[in-house]
C-alpha cells in the first residue's frame, strides 16, 4: 500500500508539510514535482 504526503526538498533535505502516517522505520519512495505553482502553494502553507 502506498500513501502520499507533501513536503519540500531544499538544500539536500526534505521537510514534510504533512505528518507521516507511520511511527516506525519504513521504506519510502521520493517523487519530485516540477510544478512551480504547487511549490509556491506549499511554501505559503496552502
Amino acid at each position: 500500500m502506498y500513501t502520499a504526503i507533501k513536503g519540500i526538498y531544499e538544500s539536500g533535505k526534505i521537510t514534510f508539510t504533512e505528518e507521516p502516517p507511520v511511527k516506525s522505520k519504513a521504506e519510502v519512495m521520493i517523487l519530485f514535482s516540477q510544478d512551480r505553482t504547487a511549490l509556491k502553494r506549499l511554501r505559503k502553507g496552502k
